[in-house]
């Protein structure tokens, strides 16, 4: 029987089909390697370019060369040297260019800049000897070839205040919530001595940590008030009137679409209830103790205490920031929570900026203080 030779067109159509199969499985191999190539080297390329302008700061601020940064436009800060040289770190988001010094990054248009945050806080206003302030830079970068992966600079860096100052900062952009000027949102950074609106109640920033915010109710914002209640025999922050008015109609005035009462949490652990104190009405408020059990530390609106002030008055007049707030004839003196429990004496602080002890005989200036939370 005479052999036949060859393929019959069945096994060619399924030779030809598996091979097509093996070509595109191959093709898509090949692109997404190429895509993950992409990816990676524009990722490398940023890092190590962004690693440079970032190591430039750091370097500059670690090793004590910067003696003051301050905002010089929207998303710019000059650093000044201790030579009186200045370095700019300036961002262009429509040209999509990021400066340092003499080092540029130019970004390609696969990229996007995000809004921008400038911040300072201070964990410590009067150490010398350690470092106690935080600056942070943050400049967010988007590439849709990294589907909007965040690659962006992020620069948190620790000094001390008192061989390097830091003027006032403030926020351009918008953040998420779109927050309004003059209107307090939890989410914007804020600079000390800011005034914001919160509850129809004028404030000032007073503290803003990576945290929480601090607000002081401007002088005059509510009628004065009596601080104990009538028929007590001895004056505590825990039974006080001024305290069941704070934390009762005050502090739901307060409350707000904008502000929820779990992001409100004013403690204060350095401060607490007097039982020494003696004399009823007038009373005496409470001084500052080590040890603290108080219904003082669980209060959502409280007084400023001594230290407290003290330190926020010397900040501000460190770092050139206007502190006319904390005192003057339009505010008139209003009460801290410290007093002397030996005595029938208030701690108020005068129109002029200083401290000092007072019989209570009339109605007091209150101008408390609340501590919200941020994201």
């Amino acid at each position: 029987m005479k052999s036949k030779n060859g393929f019959t067109i069945v096994e060619l159509l399924v030779s030809l089909s598996l091979t097509l199969v093996v070509i595109i499985v191959l093709f898509e191999i090949i692109v997404v390697l190429k895509d993950l190539f992409q990816v990676s080297s524009l990722k490398t390329e940023l890092l190590n370019k962004k690693s440079i302008l970032v190591e430039n700061i750091y370097s500059d601020i670690n090793s004590r060369s910067v003696s003051r940064i301050e905002q010089c436009g929207d998303y710019c800060l000059d650093f000044t040297m201790n030579d009186a040289s200045t370095k700019r770190l300036q961002i262009d988001k429509e040209n999509l260019i990021i400066s340092y010094g003499d080092y540029t990054i130019k970004l390609n248009n696969t990229y996007s800049i995000g809004s921008i945050y400038f911040s300072n806080d201070m964990t410590n206003y009067i150490s010398t000897e350690k470092n106690n302030g935080i600056f942070n830079v943050r400049i967010p970068i988007y590439s849709k070839v990294t589907n909007d992966e965040n690659l962006g600079i992020n620069i948190v860096a620790t000094y001390n205040t008192s061989g390097m100052a830091i003027g006032s900062l403030y926020i351009a952009d918008l953040n998420e919530n779109e927050c309004l000027d003059g209107i307090f949102c939890k989410d914007k950074l804020y600079a000390v001595g800011n005034q914001v609106k919160l509850g129809n109640y004028n404030w000032h920033i007073v503290k803003d940590e990576e945290s929480s915010v601090t607000l002081l109710l401007d002088g005059n914002e509510i009628p004065n008030r009596s601080h104990t209640i009538t028929g007590m025999t001895s004056y505590k922050w825990s039974t006080s009137y001024i305290n069941k008015y704070l934390n009762d109609t005050f502090y739901k005035s307060l409350l707000s679409s904008e502000i929820d009462e779990t992001e409100i949490l004013t403690k204060n652990k350095g401060v607490c209830d007097d039982e020494s104190g003696k004399g009823g009405n007038p009373g005496v408020l409470n001084t500052e103790q080590k040890t603290c059990k108080s219904d003082y530390v669980y209060s959502n609106v409280r007084l400023m205490s001594l230290s407290e002030f003290e330190e926020i008055k010397k900040y501000l007049q460190d770092n050139n920031i206007d502190s006319s707030f904390l005192y003057s004839d339009e505010v008139g003196k209003w009460a801290l929570i410290n007093a002397d429990s030996k005595e029938n004496k208030i701690m108020l602080v005068n129109s002029d900026g200083s401290t000092g002890l007072e019989t209570y005989s009339a109605l007091l200036n209150v101008r408390p203080i609340v501590v919200i939370m941020k994201k």
